[in-house]
């Protein structure tokens, strides 16, 4: 018989008939407790029993998890990382981050599956040059735990580099230009072309070019 108070012992199991040894398992208790006990035996002559005894029970235990610095950053793109080092006393069954621009409102999450080890998450549609604040997350029946508060920026937009070179063709009522784009930047580079016009200060014309070279 057992129970959770040495005073009423008002759980009863059975464990077979006869003299020698025994045992029972015992499943589904609490967490974090203790329980009294004290074995019995009953024959024709009546039951008796044994001193009380006493055990409790092991505490839950959370998952371990670390939040890893992000790699792959760009001007609206970045991938999370994280790590569950410990699943805790029970299994790991949601796994991934918490982030936004406040540190103190994550309010976006990304899920990454569920167990152990590490994991990562790539964000994209973020907001250019603006800081993200995040934590990894890891759950299981014992609770959530949390990884440190980590950060990053995501890049400033870089402009399209072009390179003005010299006309060619040139004769009485026409010339060919030329120009280069060195670098596209942080994004495809959708129209270019040129502006011109007969003052240095005022190119007021304006040509867009659609001919494409390596060179």
């Amino acid at each position: 018989v057992y129970g959770t108070n040495s005073n009423n012992l008002s759980n009863s199991v059975t464990s077979g008939t006869g003299a020698g040894s025994y045992n029972k398992s015992l499943t589904n208790l609490s967490s974090s407790t203790t329980y009294y006990y004290k074995a019995y035996a009953t024959s024709s002559a009546g039951t008796s029993y044994g001193a009380i005894e006493s055990f409790t029970t092991q505490a839950t235990v959370a998952p371990t998890v670390l939040t890893v610095n992000t790699s792959n950053v760009t001007v609206s793109g970045a991938t999370l990382n994280g790590n569950v080092t410990s699943a805790g006393t029970s299994t790991v069954t949601a796994r991934g981050f918490m982030y936004g621009t406040s540190e103190t409102n994550l309010s976006q999450q990304a899920e990454c599956g569920s167990g152990t080890g590490t994991f990562s998450k790539a964000l994209t549609g973020l907001s250019a040059s603006t800081t993200y604040y995040f934590k990894a997350y890891a759950t299981s029946s014992a609770g959530t735990s949390y990884g440190a508060v980590e950060t990053f920026t995501t890049q400033t937009p870089v402009a399209p580099t072009v390179q003005t070179m010299a006309a060619t063709s040139i004769s009485q009522t026409g010339a060919t230009l030329n120009g280069k784009v060195v670098s596209a930047g942080s994004y495809s580079v959708t129209a270019r072309g040129f502006v011109y016009g007969t003052s240095a200060t005022n190119l007021s014309q304006n040509v867009e070019s659609t001919v494409t070279t390596d060179n």
